[in-house]
């Protein structure tokens, strides 16, 4: 990830990491909501696909970037320089224009239904949330 932010340092932009826990019992039941018409004629599939899911943590996990420009030519050059640098990075991503507005008021604080996306999914430990790495650069300047 820091060599992604050290990629986009020239660009105008905001990265938002959102997780939204939730207990065990939603979590299986949006699961089983989400993958209800997964692999319907091998049900060993399916069993398979769920226990690979593991971790102690469990929620929507939303990780976005979102990049700023007054002038739409800029937009589009700056869009298209940042699909680049993922491509080459072979980061799977998805260039949103569609949900915008979703995403935008997902990325500010306070506003957790908004930028809720399926499916849900699992972590481990608390270290997958935090950049420690990059807040020890931010201290040190």
């Amino acid at each position: 990830l820091q060599t992604l932010f050290a990629q986009y340092e020239a660009f105008p932009y905001r990265f938002v990491r959102r997780f939204l826990f939730c207990d065990e019992h939603t979590f299986q039941k949006e699961q089983n909501r989400y993958m209800s018409r997964w692999c319907s004629g091998r049900k060993s599939m399916l069993h398979f696909l769920k226990s690979r899911i593991q971790g102690q943590l469990s929620g929507y996990d939303t990780s976005s970037f979102l990049f700023f420009h007054d002038n739409a030519t800029k937009l589009q050059q700056t869009l298209a320089d940042a699909e680049a640098v993922m491509r080459q990075l072979e980061i799977r991503s998805i260039l949103e224009r569609f949900n915008l507005k979703d995403i935008f008021w997902g990325s500010l604080p306070g506003i957790f239904r908004a930028n809720l996306v399926p499916p849900v999914s699992k972590a481990d430990n608390w270290d997958e949330f935090f950049y420690c790495d990059l807040l020890t650069e931010v201290k040190n300047v």
